[in-house]
Order: C-alpha cells, then structure tokens, then sequence
C-alpha cells in the first residue's frame, strides 16, 4: 500500500471520528465545509438564498433541514443584513472552526 492510500485511509478514520464527535451528517458536512471554505479563503459570510440554490449538494428542502440542524448544533450562525432585514447570512461559529482545525491536524 502507498503511503498516499495510508495517509487517505487514517484521514476518513479520523473524518469519521470527528463528524461522529459533532453530530454531523454528510449533507451537513458538504454544506459545512462550503460555508467555512467561503468565510475563510474570502472572510465572506454566505448569503442563505445562495445557499439554497445550490442545487449540486441536495434539492432546497434538505439544504434548509440540514441547515437548521447545524444552527441548532451551534456549527453555524446567522447574521442579518445590516441594511435589509430579509437578507440573512450563514458564517461557521467557533465549534465549527474547532471541528475543520480537528480535520486539518492530520497533515
């Protein structure tokens, strides 16, 4: 086996732990990483109708059920337009942050 397939099967192991660790599902977990990769790499929060017209992770229903598991988590926040009360944003909490550096510390 090369080191490349052993270091990939230690990660899932660890993936698995952790996702278990925090409750999350896989759909979650897609929904998860997008927001924090977003708010991360460009400090954007994303906007929840942008969220859920991602129709390439699940259809709108299952983006709003697993969206609303994640706050209720506390792996996800809303944050409300500063101008339009009817935009809402989604930006990963500090639990969420916590459950990535977790992943991260395997490489």
């Amino acid at each position: 086996m090369t080191t490349f397939a052993l270091k990939y099967l230690e990660y899932d192991d660890v993936y698995q732990e952790v996702k278990n660790k925090y409750d999350v599902r896989s759909t979650e977990f897609q929904i998860l990483r997008f927001i924090a990769k977003a708010s991360l790499r460009e400090s954007l929060p994303i906007k929840v109708r942008n969220l859920l017209d991602m129709s390439s992770i699940a259809s709108p229903a299952t983006i709003h059920k697993a969206m609303k598991s994640l706050i209720a988590k506390g792996l996800l926040k809303v944050i409300s337009d500063k101008f339009d009360a009817r935009i809402k944003y989604l930006a990963p909490t500090p639990r969420a942050i916590r459950l990535f550096n977790e992943l991260g510390e395997l490489f």
